[in-house]
């Protein structure tokens, strides 16, 4: 019998999507957000902005390097998501339009993808799975939530959302 691996489920990379919280001596609390990746397989990360507290995607943004930031900058309202990819470095796409699954190794934050099914052209966003769209509003409430939590002044923590497990 012929082996089909487009029709196995794929595991996802792993991971944990990290925010560190700092609160200053003023009470005022600030965030950065990070990715780490340490299994054995490949992986790539990929941005996007969220409107906050829904976690609607709202579009692409483009992970510059150190120094560099996200491009384009982040719209009102709006936080940065980073989301990684499946075990084999791939990323699976449903088209709203016809509703057809995909997966291959692009989600472009710059072009827009393609549907093989019906055409559809558009930004990469739009092509994001049901289970991407509650991972996007799972990584928002999580974040605002650590950001609503009490902290002392001078203090800081991290937050973890481990896909490890």
């Amino acid at each position: 019998m012929a082996k089909y691996d487009d029709f196995q489920e794929i595991a996802h990379c792993g991971g944990q999507a990290t925010f560190q919280i700092i609160c200053d001596d003023q009470g005022r609390k600030s965030y950065s957000i990070g990715f780490r990746h340490s299994r054995p397989v490949p992986a790539a990360v990929i941005g996007v902005y969220a409107l906050a507290p829904q976690g609607i995607p709202v579009t692409d943004f483009s992970i510059g390097g150190i120094g560099q930031g996200f491009n384009p900058p982040c719209p009102e309202g709006c936080f940065p998501v980073f989301m990684g990819s499946d075990s084999r470095q791939c990323w699976g796409h449903q088209c709203p339009r016809c509703q057809g699954y995909f997966r291959n190794g692009q989600h472009p934050a710059v072009f827009p993808l393609t549907c093989p099914y019906c055409g559809l052209r558009t930004p990469s966003h739009a092509f994001m799975t049901p289970t991407q769209r509650n991972y996007v509003r799972h990584y928002l409430d999580t974040l605002l939530g650590a950001l609503d939590e009490e902290m002392e002044s001078s203090s800081e923590r991290e937050v973890v959302i481990d896909m490890m497990q």
